[in-house]
């Protein structure tokens, strides 16, 4: 009799640990990805496009947070590597306590998400953006140890921009008697359309030389799918120069080749006198990048900022 009770108890234990072993199981599948902690997040998934450790490039429903108006998003066939990474190279990360700005993104991990965003965005629907979360090493501002660093961002092209929304930036990952985080309970962070998210310290700032980007938020940069606008090369004399094929060769009054206008800026009269705008009047990708400096020194408002921005981008 006292046999079979002990074959009842063990036979219960062992029900009852297939059953908590099931439910970890099904768990662990839930968060197979390092950087989703719940069956809402992986649903949101589309197609995971690269990933290593914790680190990804994925594409994604399109986000739509609530009591926000959200669009589809422009549709692009194909976008080359180089204009994603000329785009990523052109933002700087200037941190608190520090005389120098410092790349945001280093040479391996603009490699990788110069590849993957730009094969993102060329298959991403009208209803899907592109995420990703990739670590570096980089030196903390008051130290000199290489720490590990996340940046995390959402990315998506409209009205002929590259939209980029930055979630956590260079969020230092932290362990625990050398366990890493969990995941689940400190996940990364992307960016949002609703206001900014994650860890984000210091300030994001135009490279110098760099490509001039616009804000719609300190976290929300954007790019032109197409490039930066090529201004045209100096005048020597306030004088349009004749294409290369004519040079030489005498020509029209009506083309530009015309002597010097006085002080007086007048014109014997029938004469077609034609003043180049380049040299009367700054290009756009200059006035953008002297208005985006005054943004950051907190010389004009938010409001006056968007206003003559806006004002700007029109006159394209």
């Amino acid at each position: 009799m006292m046999g079979k009770r002990l074959n009842r108890y063990f036979k219960r234990i062992f029900w009852c640990s297939m059953v908590t072993l099931m439910i970890a199981g099904g768990l662990m599948g839930c968060s197979h990805l390092p950087f989703m902690g719940s069956d809402k997040a992986e649903n949101k998934i589309v197609k995971t496009l690269w990933t290593s450790g914790e680190q990804y490039v994925a594409i994604e429903k399109q986000e739509r947070p609530p009591g926000v108006v959200v669009k589809p998003n422009e549709r692009i066939s194909e976008i080359s590597v180089d204009r994603i990474r000329d785009a990523l190279a052109s933002i700087d990360l200037h941190l608190p306590n520090r005389d120098k700005s410092i790349a945001l993104f280093n040479d391996d991990e603009l490699r990788i998400l110069s590849e993957y965003i730009a094969e993102g965005l060329a298959l991403a629907g009208p209803n899907e953006d592109v995420t990703f979360a990739i670590i570096g090493h980089y030196v903390e501002s008051l130290g000199f140890l290489k720490k590990r660093m996340v940046t995390a961002g959402r990315v998506f092209c409209q009205d002929g921009q590259i939209n980029i929304i930055f979630g956590d930036v260079h969020r230092t990952l932290t362990e625990t008697m050398g366990i890493p985080e969990d995941r689940r309970l400190n996940p990364f962070m992307v960016g949002t359309r609703s206001g900014s998210v994650g860890m984000h310290e210091g300030m994001l700032l135009t490279k110098t030389g760099g490509e001039v980007f616009g804000k719609i938020r300190e976290d929300w940069l954007f790019f032109p799918i197409k490039g930066p606008e090529i201004s045209p090369a100096p005048l020597e004399s306030g004088v349009a120069a004749a294409p290369p094929e004519t040079k030489g060769a005498v020509s029209a009054p009506s083309q530009g080749n015309v002597a010097p206008v006085p002080e007086t800026k007048t014109s014997a009269p029938g004469v077609n006198q034609v003043t180049p705008a380049p040299a009367a009047k700054k290009s756009v990708e200059e006035r953008l990048m002297i208005l985006n400096e005054l943004h950051n020194k907190k010389l004009i408002t938010d409001e006056e900022y968007r206003a003559k921005r806006l004002e700007i981008l029109n006159e394209l």
